[in-house]
């Protein structure tokens, strides 16, 4: 009982820390874009190996300091009706966003070969399409009161969740009870006036699991 019992509430907690993408079957591309719509913004400001071997970008590292205050990324006019660069806000790093994506070893690598052994996986549902909230009121109230916003993944693995839980209090409940009348003196009152060990740990387990379990 002791051992199974952590285990029921690590599923417990385990739910609200999943992502959906982690749930699915398959893969939202919607999940890389965000970030990969920043590369159409590296044109503005992105220099390549032959550019930066050119004398004169290396005299405007040295003069300007390129590497400091990078490349702009519109054009505005001033009041003369001349256009003048203006610096932008953006991280510097992403002037040598190709050889970053490039490399064999950074993140996205990493993440690129995740997600390629997830796809060969295509033909395993591992759960079913979720949200980030169960049914019931012990949840966020907001969006669990409401079937749309209902994950069914999640509230699959909760039912698990707490059946280990209610299993493994159980088991432990009654050892309690058992080790208490076994350890007892002949000096502890109602010794014999002890319900069924079976019945007091059941109807105390359902009396935890009724204010635990989602309703």
């Amino acid at each position: 009982g002791f051992w199974i019992q952590p285990l029921g509430y690590i599923l417990v907690a385990k739910i609200a820390f999943l992502r959906s993408t982690n749930w699915k079957y398959y893969d939202k591309s919607s999940h890389f874009f965000n970030f990969f719509n920043k590369f159409k913004l590296s044109k503005n400001y992105y220099f390549s190996q032959e550019e930066f071997l050119n004398a004169t970008i290396l005299n405007d590292i040295k003069n300007s300091q390129y590497l400091i205050e990078s490349k702009s990324s519109k054009k505005i006019k001033d009041l003369n009706n001349q256009f003048f660069l203006k610096s932008f806000f953006e991280s510097i790093f992403l002037n040598f966003f190709n050889s970053l994506i490039d490399f064999c070893d950074n993140f996205w690598s990493l993440a690129s070969k995740l997600t390629s052994n997830r796809r060969r996986k295509t033909f395993v549902s591992k759960c079913s399409n979720r949200t980030a909230v169960t049914a019931g009121w012990t949840f966020i109230t907001p969006f669990s009161s409401n079937l749309k916003y209902t994950g069914y993944g999640a509230q699959d693995i909760l039912l698990v969740s707490v059946v280990l839980a209610g299993i493994s209090t159980t088991i432990s409940f009654t050892n309690l009870l058992i080790t208490r009348r076994t350890l007892a003196t002949p000096g502890l009152k109602n010794r014999r006036s002890l319900l069924p060990f079976i019945a007091i740990a059941i109807l105390l387990t359902l009396r935890m699991l009724a204010i635990v379990t989602p309703i």
